[in-house]
């Protein structure tokens, strides 16, 4: 089975909404989704050409109602407290920020919405006799020193609200195990499955790369932006993923998806206006 990072993010989010996006359905769209996915573009944009005020303009086209299509889909429902006017201020200071901060900074940036699939080893797949497979795109895959030491940074963009104990957050696990593997570099065997940086350089980056810790941080958006620290990866966390997938997997077969019983990401929830509906089952 391939399993995506954003499979186990949705199950863990809320099982009976992850179960309802499997079956095809799409809910509301909220303004929160909305906006991330526009900034997303916008910062790539920024990142790719280096260019602020086109990154602005980028922001501010695909965020028009008439333009958002091309991004996502349109606003259905606006959350307390966003507006269109609101959010369109708050995307153009972003970035700015954003700017700000990282303009100057002494780094090799490699990737940017770097896709990838790579086998989870320590996992099995009885339908195929090989591991599962984990599929992933890093939004910024790039090298930093740390106390003279190469570091692989996974850089990932966030608009949500910032989790706690981002130390063992399984997406920062799940990423940092893929750029362990030769395959994040080098590309995957099946041609319809991303080529990585083709296979000399790949290699070349894999074998340079092997021995540098993996570290995790989480961009916040929304809230300044901030570099946040979500730690450092090694082995035992690559376990611990290996793991999650194995209950995700039988959790999928068994047909089990635990409705989230806090209340943290209701607010939010594209299905929270007919929820339970299915209960019945």
């Amino acid at each position: 089975m391939i399993i995506h990072q954003s499979d186990l993010k949705s199950w863990a989010r809320c099982g009976e909404q992850h179960r309802r996006q499997l079956n095809g359905d799409r809910g509301k769209q909220l303004s929160a989704t909305a906006f991330g996915s526009v900034m997303h573009n916008a910062l790539h944009t920024l990142e790719r050409h280096r260019d602020l005020d086109l990154a602005i303009k980028t922001f501010e086209y695909y965020w028009h109602p008439l333009n958002i299509e091309m991004v996502c889909e349109p606003v259905e429902e606006w959350i307390l407290k966003q507006s269109y006017s609101t959010l369109l201020g708050k995307g153009r200071e972003t970035l700015k920020r954003y700017w700000d901060l990282k303009r100057y900074d002494d780094e090799e940036v490699l990737g940017l919405e770097f896709p990838f699939v790579v086998p989870i080893v320590g996992t099995f797949d009885p339908d195929t006799g090989k591991p599962h497979e984990l599929a992933g795109t890093v939004d910024r895959l790039s090298l930093r020193h740390y106390k003279r030491q190469l570091h692989v940074c996974i850089d990932d963009w966030k608009t949500g609200k910032k989790p706690r104990y981002l130390r063992h957050n399984i997406q920062f696990s799940a990423y940092a195990y893929a750029s362990t593997q030769q395959e994040f570099w080098t590309g995957y065997d099946d041609d319809l499955l991303p080529d990585g940086f083709g296979e000399q350089r790949g290699y070349d980056l894999f074998r340079r790369l092997e021995q540098a810790p993996r570290h995790g941080w989480w961009i916040n958006v929304m809230g300044g932006p901030d570099w946040i620290d979500a730690g450092l990866r090694e082995e035992r966390d690559y376990r611990r993923f290996a793991h999650s997938v194995d209950q995700y997997v039988r959790a999928r077969k068994n047909n089990i998806f635990p409705l989230n019983i806090d209340g943290e990401t209701c607010a939010f929830c594209p299905f929270r206006d007919d929820c339970p509906e299915g209960l019945d089952r």
